[in-house]
């Protein structure tokens, strides 16, 4: 065997132990800090997702209410004076799990339905901005 062989011989068997002695401690510390920004993007993406879907169910919700109140208002000739009329015991909650609010305006002649959005406070930005609906 010549020098030169001897010598890639060499480099082969202290890179084979190299690997074989696995990770240090400092490798998987970067490993696991990676991991974790990338699942804090794809986490915040998802969440803001849902957040938007439920705003929309909102919406959808009461433009459905808005369509009951309609039917109502034909049939008794005025608005009912709260949600349980026309929805009995059955809770009337928005796309967030927060209650919708209601209020009869112009003398009886209109409405109007509000979701507080997701922080279920008046007021807000972004998903917790409110949604309101008047009508008729």
């Amino acid at each position: 065997m010549n020098i030169e062989n001897r010598t890639n011989s060499a480099r082969s068997v202290s890179a084979a132990s190299r690997f074989e002695r696995g990770l240090t401690l400092i490798e998987i510390i970067i490993v696991v800090a990676i991991i974790g920004i990338v699942l804090s993007f794809l986490m915040k993406g998802i969440f803001s997702g849902a957040q938007e879907a439920k705003a929309k169910l909102s919406k959808a919700m009461l433009e459905q209410l808005k369509g009951d109140l309609a039917v109502y208002q034909v049939s008794n000739n005025q608005f009912p004076q709260s949600l349980q009329e026309i929805k009995g015991n059955e809770a009337v909650n928005d796309g967030f799990g927060n209650p919708i609010q209601y209020k009869v305006t112009d003398g009886g002649r209109g409405f109007e339905l509000l979701s507080y959005g997701a922080d279920g406070k008046p007021g807000g930005t972004g998903t917790s901005a409110d949604i309101s609906l008047k009508g008729p």
